[in-house]
């Protein structure tokens, strides 16, 4: 939906006269879709108990509409991750020929991991689908696949549609080419889209999406300029923005517009957790902290899944900030989250060792190593968090002991090695690595190894260029 619509005075007062209901309990008429509205406002900022309660007050008074038992649905699956209880609510649903109805049941099953599943359902239901809606089924169901990223399932639905020159045909096929990593012709499509459309912003920001994974950061930016003078509050624009200059390292006007990013949601963790780190880069620690602590906050509040990411950035800042006590009660809370015991071990690990105390750390490195069974991610975490500290050798080492079933599994630790090898000045072992990284695991080597190249250069001739360097030395 479009999420300008909340800033207008007409959904302002059915939200107005909703809370003044729910707080004294004297009944105010609003229809089904306004109720639906009040319920993704709150779930847009947030909320997922306030907007269940508001689609559960719709459901009462509508018991056949079909939209609350959808979004109540929805709100069980991807936020409280409920997926047996999504699946009683959606059937719920009287009318099991409406499209939603058939929708729903297919994301369920692709949010458990049957996406087969949900394509051989879909098959079945396709039979039931009136002439009418046939058309808006086949493109529906693409867009989901692809909202998923199974973009062959997607584009296998998509082929079975006639509707070639319908908007939402195109913009399916931009989508599922830009997650086919053929972003040139994602671009292209997208471009053909803004002729037509010149003022969709969600097209613009569609063109900045894929800028972006294609590693064109200055395009990127131009293209979320463009979305932002057509809505300075539209908050995709600004994130692709500043994620953008994010990649630029130009910090402090990323800064900026993670924060406005972040004023759009009531309960915004992206934009906080973005704005701390772009801080930490700026070595504006206690800046970062509280826009990390921000960010924690909201986690907490919205029931996000990002809480054990936003915890594992306070775990680094504050122990590098010398606040080992509250580094270790930020992993005993990513514990308390459902962290990995042998990640906790390793960060403990890794909070000892930047603040020198070297016997402590190597205790927690060889406790979850062997706790791990020597397991591949565990020895990489051990790893990165030495070669952080500057403790090459012993990085080296642990990265040379991964097993080869492992280094497939984690192609980065190809990335690591290549570093460690570097800067060892291990130059054979180096260009070895090298080949290995840039080959199995490009965009971290891009992020990782690109100040060992020059500017502006692909990961795919570095090792070509590293080769001949090594050749005229």
């Amino acid at each position: 939906m479009d999420y300008n619509f909340f800033e207008s005075e007409e959904f302002a007062d059915a939200l107005r006269s909703y809370e003044q209901w729910m707080e004294t309990g004297e009944p105010f008429y609003l229809d089904c879709d306004q109720l639906m509205d009040i319920a993704e406002y709150y779930h847009y900022h947030g909320y997922s108990d306030l907007a269940l309660r508001a689609a559960e007050k719709a459901h009462q008074l509508f018991e056949e509409a079909v939209p609350p038992l959808v979004f109540k649905a929805r709100i069980l699956l991807l936020v409280e991750n409920k997926p047996e209880e999504a699946m009683a609510v959606a059937e719920q649903i009287e009318d099991k020929l409406d499209l939603d109805y058939f929708y729903i049941k297919a994301e369920i099953m692709i949010a458990c991991d049957q996406a087969e599943k949900a394509d051989q359902f879909l098959e079945e239901c396709e039979h039931l689908v009136s002439e009418d809606d046939y058309p808006d089924f086949l493109l529906d169901t693409a867009i989901l696949f692809v909202d998923y990223e199974l973009v062959k399932l997607a584009r296998k639905w998509l082929a079975l549609s006639e509707e070639t020159s319908n908007p939402d045909y195109r913009e399916t096929l931009g989508r599922i080419l830009h997650f086919e990593g053929n972003y040139a012709e994602s671009e292209r499509i997208f471009n053909e889209l803004l002729n037509d459309d010149p003022y969709n912003v969600y097209y613009w920001n569609m063109l900045a999406f894929s800028q972006i994974a294609d590693h064109r950061y200055n395009d990127a930016i131009t293209s979320s300029e463009y979305a932002i003078a057509i809505n300075p509050h539209d908050e995709d624009a600004l994130l692709y923005k500043a994620q953008a200059l994010m990649q630029l390292q130009n910090y402090e006007e990323a800064c900026a517009y993670f924060r406005r990013n972040a004023r759009l949601r009531k309960l915004n963790v992206d934009g906080h957790l973005n704005a701390g780190l772009c801080l930490l880069q700026l070595k504006k620690d206690e800046e970062a902290l509280k826009e990390l602590a921000t960010a924690e906050r909201h986690a907490r509040r919205s029931h996000s899944d990002k809480l054990s990411e936003v915890l594992r950035e306070e775990v680094f800042a504050y122990s590098h900030h010398g606040d080992m006590a509250k580094a270790f009660k930020c992993v005993e809370q990513m514990e308390k989250a459902g962290c990995d015991a042998d990640e906790a071990t390793v960060l403990r690990g890794h909070i000892h060792l930047e603040n020198g105390q070297v016997d402590e750390a190597r205790q927690c490195y060889i406790e979850a190593i062997e706790h791990s069974k020597y397991g591949g991610l565990v020895m990489l975490q051990a790893a990165v968090s030495l070669y952080d500290n500057d403790y090459l050798d012993s990085a080296y080492n642990i990265l040379s002991q991964i097993s080869s079933e492992d280094l497939e599994r984690y192609p980065s630790t190809y990335v690591y090695l290549a570093i460690c090898a570097h800067d060892l000045g291990k130059r054979s072992d180096y260009i070895k690595y090298l080949q290995e990284a840039v080959g199995k695991a490009p965009h971290v080597a891009r992020l990782l190894l690109a100040p060992f190249f020059p500017e502006g250069m692909e990961p795919s001739d570095y090792y070509q260029y590293a080769l001949n360097d090594l050749e005229m030395s």
